[in-house]
């Protein structure tokens, strides 16, 4: 094996670094647009970050990780109408997207459209569907989608199914836990037997305790459920950016009010 002195290396790296940004030009302007707009946010001038994201997007309109810094930072500013507009602009340029559908569902979700929400997770799960039926991304949707449908007074007939769907679903990956114990497919000693959290700081470190909260929630019990989700939001304070986070902290608020 031949060992290049420690001198060349940094030569050698930036050499490499320079020549796979003129291979891919695209993902080197993206780095530099995200850098440009996070200097300035640092500096309290989001309006200046927007306007970068917003020439980013025009020049990448491929590169969805700027439509979505986009949106976050108008959901920061309290423009939320702004950031769902970024997305139905993606959907009208890739309607075949699941993932374009998705990212606006999660939005409303966090906004509390419930009903708009379970559109946008349905359209995402059929279009999953017919890509890979065995999708465990759809799978989460799902899950979405049926706490959206429970907002809105659908709960028996999403319940129902998301049975149909995890009913011979393995108990192992932890979304198709979470959807047996959703659908009432498994007692709680069971799923609490049988949970396995994901790594820490991961939407699957999160999600079985959102799922005892949810399920509260579902069968009618707002005091227990409001009481579940607060355990969720303290004990996951160092990953308040985490969407089943997000969507937990929304959900107290409204059950605070209901």
């Amino acid at each position: 094996m031949i060992r290049l002195p420690a001198i060349v290396l940094p030569i050698v790296l930036c050499a490499f670094l320079a020549e796979a940004k003129r291979i891919d030009p695209r993902a080197g302007r993206e780095r530099d647009i995200q850098a440009q707009s996070q200097a300035l946010v640092d500096k309290g001038d989001v309006e200046g970050a927007l306007e970068v994201l917003e020439k980013g997007i025009e020049e990448l309109p491929e590169v969805i990780a700027l439509r979505i810094r986009a949106a976050e930072l108008w959901v920061a500013r309290g423009r939320t109408d702004r950031a769902i507009a970024i997305y139905d602009a993606l959907i009208l340029a890739t309607p075949n997207d699941p993932a374009a559908h998705s990212l606006r569902a999660d939005l409303r979700m966090r906004c509390g459209e419930w009903r708009h929400a379970a559109k946008d997770y349905a359209d995402a799960i059929r279009i999953m569907d017919v890509l890979d039926p065995a999708s465990a991304e759809a799978d989460v949707w799902r899950v979405r989608c049926w706490m959206a449908r429970v907002r809105e007074g659908e709960g028996k007939e999403a319940t129902a199914e998301l049975a149909a769907r995890f009913k011979d679903a393995e108990s192992g990956p932890v979304i198709a836990s979470v959807g047996k114990y959703l659908a009432g497919l498994m007692t709680e000693a069971e799923f609490l037997l049988a949970r396995r959290d994901g790594p820490a700081g991961t939407e699957d470190a999160v999600l079985p305790e959102f799922a005892l909260a949810a399920k509260k929630l579902a069968d009618g019990d707002q005091a227990g459920a409001r009481a579940a989700f607060r355990v969720l939001i303290d004990a996951a304070a160092d990953s308040r950016g985490l969407f089943v986070v997000q969507l937990a902290q929304r959900l107290f608020l409204d059950l605070q009010t209901d």
